[in-house]
């Protein structure tokens, strides 16, 4: 099987088909976003808001600083220097991390008063997800655990 040859197209079917891609390309959505707005929490009150914010704030520091202990822990003692606390003191960084890119992010969420946030804040704070995301998964992989 072999494909024959069409006829070459003639200057009006060029014509016509550059002014139907123009055509289509003028109805696009050529929109930029800038920002990007949160409606879930627009109907609470300004007490509420607060206690929000506490609540996480208090949350977001007992989870960093136990971390941070595990790790100084697991540090100071060398009879923890064996490879399940080796992988337990790894797990307390990227908890620390994880904690560190969400959980402020939402508190000025709740305390900010348009609740924008930029596109690039946005994107940065998924880099940051992905990238301790992908260093709780790959140690497992290469270990095959």
């Amino acid at each position: 099987m072999y494909m024959k040859e069409s006829p070459p197209l003639s200057s009006q079917d060029m014509w016509n088909i550059k002014a139907l891609l123009m055509e289509t390309l003028g109805r696009t959505n050529k929109t930029l976003i800038f920002k990007i707005t949160l409606l879930g929490f627009r109907n609470l009150h300004p007490p509420q808001i607060l206690l929000l914010s506490m609540a996480f704030s208090m949350i977001y520091v007992v989870t960093v600083v136990g971390n941070i202990l595990i790790v100084i822990k697991i540090v100071a003692e060398p009879q923890l220097h064996t490879p399940m606390y080796f992988f337990l003191a790894n797990l307390s960084c990227l908890e620390t991390c994880y904690t560190t890119n969400i959980i402020p992010a939402m508190i000025s969420g709740f305390l900010m008063e348009g609740k924008h946030f930029s596109i690039n804040g946005c994107l940065l704070q998924a880099y940051f997800f992905g990238v301790s995301w992908s260093y709780r998964v790959f140690p497992f992989r290469r270990n095959g655990l």
